[in-house]
C-alpha cells in the first residue's frame, strides 16, 4: 500500500511606510497533489495450516483480490493588500483563485474576493470621553468556498460484478458484468458562502473592561448535495449544487480585570451568542406566482 502527497507553496511579502501611510502586501501560490494506490489479496481456509502466512497464500480455499487507485490535484493563487493611514483608517483587500480536480470539467476553479474596513474613532480630535479610551468600528464582506467532496463524484463510474446465468438447458454458470453506477455532472462547482460582518471593539476605564460586539449574516449557495433521482432515470442519485442556507446572528464578548496585584490577578469573561439558521430553498422550485417555495 502506497500513499503519496505533496504540497508546495511560495509566499511573497512586501511592506513599506511612507510617512503616515502604511502598506503591506502578500501574494501566495500553492499546488498540491494526492495519489494513493494499493493491491490487496486475502485468503482463508489454509491447508494444511496457515503457518506460512502470506508466503504461501495461494494454498487457501477462499481467495479475494482487490485494487484501488485515487488521484487528485489542487492549486491556488492569493493576493492581499493592507493599507492604513495613521493607524486610524484601515483597508484590507484580498482575492483567491482556487482549483480542485474533483469538480466538473466546466467549473474546476472559482474566485473568492473579500474587503474589510476599520476605523479607530477614539483617535479623532473631535472625540472626547473620560471613560471610553479605545473604540474601533469594523465592517467586512467576503466569499469563501467548500470543496469537501469525493475525488470522483463528478464523473461516471464503471463497476464490475458477477451474476449467475441460466442457459436454456438449465445449465448455470457465473458470468461477468460491467455497468455504470453513477451519473456524471460536468457542471458541478464550488459551494460558496457570502458573509457580511459589522463589529465594534472597545476598551473602558483604561481597559479595565474591554470587549466586542459582532453582527453577522451569511448566505451559502450551490450546496454540495447528493441529490436523489427517480428510479426511471436509471441512477439513484447525482452529486449536484442545490439550495441556499442563511445564517445570521450577533455575539457579545466582555472581559474585565477585577483585581491586579503583584501576586494575585482576578479576571472574568462573559460571552453571549444568538444565532439563527434558515433553509431558503432546496431546489429553486417556484410556485404559480413565480416565487421560490
Amino acid at each position: 500500500k502506497y500513499l503519496y502527497f505533496t504540497l508546495c507553496f511560495s509566499i511573497f511579502k512586501w511592506n513599506k511606510t511612507f510617512g503616515s501611510h502604511n502598506f503591506d502586501a502578500t501574494a501566495l501560490i500553492n499546488a498540491e497533489k494526492y495519489q494513493k494506490w494499493d493491491n490487496t489479496m486475502t485468503n482463508r481456509g489454509f491447508l494444511p495450516s496457515d503457518v506460512l502466512s502470506w508466503h504461501n497464500i495461494s494454498t487457501g480455499t477462499n481467495p479475494t483480490v482487490s485494487s484501488n487507485d485515487e488521484y487528485s490535484t489542487g492549486d491556488g493563487l492569493m493576493g492581499r493588500l493592507f493599507y492604513s493611514f495613521k493607524d486610524r483608517y484601515m483597508l484590507t483587500l484580498s482575492a483567491r483563485r482556487d482549483g480542485y480536480s474533483a469538480f466538473g470539467q466546466a467549473n474546476p476553479r472559482a474566485t473568492f474576493p473579500s474587503v474589510a474596513l476599520g476605523w479607530v474613532f477614539t483617535d479623532e480630535k473631535f472625540f472626547k470621553s473620560s471613560w471610553l479610551n479605545y473604540g474601533k468600528l469594523r465592517a467586512s464582506w467576503g466569499v469563501n468556498g467548500n470543496r469537501d467532496i469525493g475525488r470522483y463524484v463528478a464523473l461516471s463510474n464503471l463497476i464490475t460484478g458477477k451474476y449467475l446465468y441460466v442457459k436454456g438447458d438449465g445449465t448455470v454458470y457465473q458470468a461477468n458484468q460491467l455497468y455504470v453506477d453513477r451519473m456524471q455532472n460536468s457542471n458541478l462547482k464550488w459551494e460558496k458562502t457570502t458573509s457580511y460582518n459589522l463589529g465594534l471593539d472597545f476598551g473602558i476605564l483604561n481597559n479595565r473592561i474591554d470587549g466586542s460586539i459582532e453582527v453577522y449574516k451569511s448566505s451559502t449557495t450551490d450546496l454540495l448535495v447528493q441529490r436523489s433521482l427517480p428510479d426511471v432515470v436509471g441512477f439513484s442519485f447525482v452529486m449536484d449544487n442545490v439550495g441556499e442556507v442563511q445564517n445570521r446572528g450577533f455575539e457579545i464578548s466582555l472581559n474585565s480585570v477585577n483585581m491586579n496585584r503583584s501576586k494575585f490577578t482576578w479576571r472574568t469573561s462573559f460571552n453571549f451568542q444568538l444565532n439563527r439558521n434558515k433553509i431558503v430553498h432546496l431546489y429553486g422550485d417556484k410556485d404559480a406566482t413565480g416565487k421560490e417555495r
